[in-house]
């Protein structure tokens, strides 16, 4: 165990205004384990538990989101900027926000955890990320 030493400080005196020393040691313990973030284990284990448990807070309030997605699909200023077909892109997107918070992949579907594994699988295929970075050469 380590202990570290720490003081309250000091205080003026009334009369002069002169430092008083009111120094009284204390040790507190130190942990000598740091916490561990959260990929150290992978993604199977701590990663995945907390990925589960925030996608079932986002089924619980998919009505808010999908909602919230809405409105600002049919906000006049952006109705005013965008073209007809970034309106219709705009609406499949939403509908799609809306199979993904329903558990629905490819016409199946998948509870918190099927669905978070599905996920983890497909962003971590080689295909999808040689597509996302050309520099990423997995073949090396």
């Amino acid at each position: 165990m380590i202990f570290i030493r720490i003081s309250c400080g000091r205080r003026k005196d009334p009369n002069d205004g002169g430092a008083l020393s009111i120094e009284k040691p204390m040790l507190i313990q130190q942990k000598l384990r740091q916490p561990r973030p959260i990929l150290i284990e992978g993604v199977n284990e701590k990663f995945k538990n907390v990925a589960v448990d925030t996608l079932d807070r986002l089924r619980k309030n998919s009505q808010a989101l999908i909602g919230l997605a809405l409105v600002l699909l049919h906000d006049p200023l952006t109705k005013y900027l965008s073209s007809e077909n970034d309106s219709q892109f705009a609406a499949l997107a939403i509908c799609r926000l809306s199979d993904k918070l329903a558990g629905v992949e490819n016409r199946i579907y998948m509870d918190p955890s099927q669905q978070v594994s599905y996920l983890i699988k497909e962003a971590s295929d080689p295909e999808n990320l040689a597509r996302m970075f050309a520099g990423w050469m997995p073949f090396l």
